[in-house]
C-alpha cells in the first residue's frame, strides 16, 4: 500500500479541527434574581440622598434611561435581536466535499499477479448554479432587519407606555388631591353639624347622615391609594426599578390634554410611516420577497463535480477518474416550496392591508373621542362648575347663618365635588383619548414636559444606534 494513503484518515482527524465545541451556560434562577435585585435598586435617587428626601418624581428622560437600560421588554427583544445579527454576520457556507476511500481486494487472479490489494479513493464537491447562498445571506440580512425593528417598535410601545404611566400618575396625584380635599370638607361638614346641633339648628339624624358622609369619602380616599400603588408597580415594572425608588408624581405638572393636532388625513399619513404594528409587517413582507427569490432559485440543481483514484488488483495499473453532474430538473422543480413562499407573501400583504384598515377605524374613532372629551371638560370648567360653586359659598353662608339645614348642604356640596370629580375625568379621558391616538400614530404628538423630541427611539434608526 503507497504511504500516501494515510493522508486520508489524517485528513478525517483534521476535518473537525475547526469545529466549536460545546460550552455549557446553564441558568441559575438565584444568580439571575441577585442581579435583577442589584439593578432594581442602583436605579433612582441614592439612599439619603436630598433627592429621595423630597422624594421628587423621575422626569421622562430618567425614566426612559432606565426603560432603555434595565426594562425587560427591550432587553428581550435586544437579545433576539443580537442572535439574530449574529447569523447575518455569519455568511453561508460553500457546500462541504465529500471524500471517500477503501480497499479493493481482488480474488482468482492469474499466477504471478501482485498488488491483490489495492486503494481507492474519491473526492467530490457541489458548486451552485443559482446564487442561492446570495439568496440565503440577504435572508438572514433581513431576519436580523427584521429583530432590529421589533426591537425598535418594543422600544417605542414601552415609551408610548411610559408616557402614559407618568401622565395617569399626575391625574392620580390630582385626583387623590381632590379626594383629600373631599375628605377634610366633609370632616368639616361634620364638625359644623355638631355645633349646629348644640345650638339646636340641626338634628342628631343630620349628625349621622355627616359622619356617614365622612366615612364614606375616607374610605374612597384609601381605594385611590390602592389604585396609586398598583399604577406605581406597573412603571416599576416597565422600566425594571423597584416601586420605592420611583419617587412622588407632581400634581402640578402640566399635561398637554388640549394639544393642537394635526388634521386627520396628516395624521393618517403619519400613521402608515409609524404605526408599530405596519413597520413590523412591512420588514416581514420583505423577508417573504427574499424568501421567494430563493425557493425560485432553489429549482435549479447544482453542478457535481468528482474525482476518484483507484488501483486495479493484481496489477499495478492506477486510473484516475473526473466526473461531473447535474441533477436534471424533470419533476421536482421545487413547485411546493415556490407554492408556500409566495403564498406566505400573499397573506402578509392582505395583513397588512387589514391592519392598516383597522389602524385607520381606530384613529377616526379616537380623534371623535379627543374632541368630545376636550368640549365636556371646556362645557364643565367654564360654565357647570362655576355656577356649582358660587351655589355651595351661598350654602356655606346659609347654613351658618342657619337659615339651611345640613341635608341640603350635603347635596349642594356633593353637586360640587362631583363636577370636581367629572371635571378631573374629562381630563383623564382627554389624555387617554391623546394617549391611544399617538400609541396608533406609533409616536408623541404633544411633548411631555421634560421630555425633548430626540429622546423618541426612531425606526428609522439602525440597531444599536438609539438615541434617548
Amino acid at each position: 500500500m503507497h504511504r500516501w494513503y494515510w493522508l486520508f484518515p489524517a485528513a478525517l482527524c483534521a476535518a473537525p479541527a475547526g469545529c466549536v465545541s460545546y460550552q455549557a451556560e446553564p441558568l441559575v434562577p438565584a444568580e439571575i434574581l441577585a442581579e435583577i435585585e442589584r439593578t432594581r435598586g442602583a436605579a433612582g435617587p441614592a439612599a439619603g440622598s436630598a433627592e429621595e428626601t423630597a422624594a421628587v418624581t423621575p422626569d421622562l428622560a430618567r425614566a426612559a434611561a432606565w426603560l432603555l437600560d434595565f426594562g425587560p421588554t427591550p432587553a428581550e427583544a435586544r437579545a433576539e435581536a443580537d442572535a439574530a445579527r449574529a447569523l447575518a454576520e455569519t455568511s453561508t457556507p460553500l457546500p462541504n466535499p465529500r471524500i471517500a476511500a477503501g480497499p479493493l481486494l481482488g480474488y482468482d487472479l492469474a499466477p504471478g499477479a501482485t498488488g491483490a490489494l489495492q486503494p481507492f479513493v474519491e473526492f467530490g464537491f457541489s458548486v451552485p448554479l443559482s446564487g442561492r447562498r446570495a439568496r440565503q445571506d440577504e435572508i438572514h440580512d433581513l431576519e436580523a432587519s427584521l429583530a432590529e425593528t421589533r426591537l425598535l417598535t418594543e422600544h417605542r410601545r414601552a415609551y408610548l407606555e411610559l408616557r402614559e404611566l407618568l401622565g395617569s400618575r399626575v391625574l392620580a396625584r390630582r385626583r387623590l388631591a381632590l379626594q383629600i380635599e373631599a375628605v377634610e370638607s366633609a370632616r368639616k361638614s361634620l364638625a359644623l353639624t355638631q355645633r349646629l346641633l348644640e345650638a339646636g339648628g340641626a338634628g342628631s339624624l343630620d349628625v349621622g347622615l355627616m359622619e356617614i358622609e365622612a366615612t364614606e369619602q375616607e374610605g374612597a380616599l384609601l381605594a385611590l391609594r390602592e389604585r396609586e400603588a398598583n399604577a406605581a408597580a406597573a412603571l416599576a415594572g416597565l422600566v425594571g426599578v423597584r416601586a420605592d425608588r420611583l419617587g412622588e408624581p407632581s400634581a402640578e405638572l402640566e399635561l398637554p390634554l388640549l394639544a393642537a393636532l394635526p388634521d386627520l388625513v396628516a395624521a393618517k399619513e403619519i400613521l402608515v410611516e409609524n404605526h408599530l404594528d405596519l413597520a413590523v409587517l412591512r420588514e416581514r413582507h420583505a423577508l417573504a420577497e427574499k424568501e421567494l427569490r430563493l425557493e425560485v432559485a432553489r429549482q435549479y440543481p447544482d453542478l457535481d463535480v468528482g474525482a476518484s483514484w483507484e488501483g486495479d488488483p493484481g496489477d499495478t495499473k492506477k486510473v484516475l477518474g473526473l466526473t461531473l453532474g447535474i441533477e436534471l430538473p424533470l419533476f421536482d422543480r421545487n413547485e411546493q416550496g415556490i407554492a408556500v413562499a409566495a403564498g406566505r407573501r400573499a397573506a402578509l400583504r392582505a395583513a397588512y392591508a387589514a391592519a392598516l384598515s383597522q389602524a385607520l377605524a381606530a384613529l377616526e374613532g379616537a380623534y371623535a373621542t379627543h374632541a368630545l372629551a376636550g368640549e365636556r371638560r371646556r362645557l364643565i370648567e367654564s360654565v357647570m362648575l362655576p355656577r356649582a360653586e358660587a351655589n355651595l359659598d351661598l350654602a356655606f353662608r346659609s347654613i351658618q347663618a342657619g337659615t339651611l339645614d345640613a341635608l341640603k348642604y350635603l347635596e349642594v356640596e356633593r353637586r360640587v365635588r362631583a363636577l370636581r370629580a367629572a371635571a378631573l375625568a374629562a381630563d383623564e379621558d382627554l389624555f387617554r383619548a391623546l394617549s391611544a391616538i399617538e400609541r396608533l400614530i406609533g409616536r408623541p404628538l404633544a411633548l411631555l414636559p421634560g421630555e425633548a423630541a430626540a429622546g423618541f427611539p426612531q425606526i428609522e434608526t439602525r440597531y444599536g444606534k438609539e438615541e434617548r
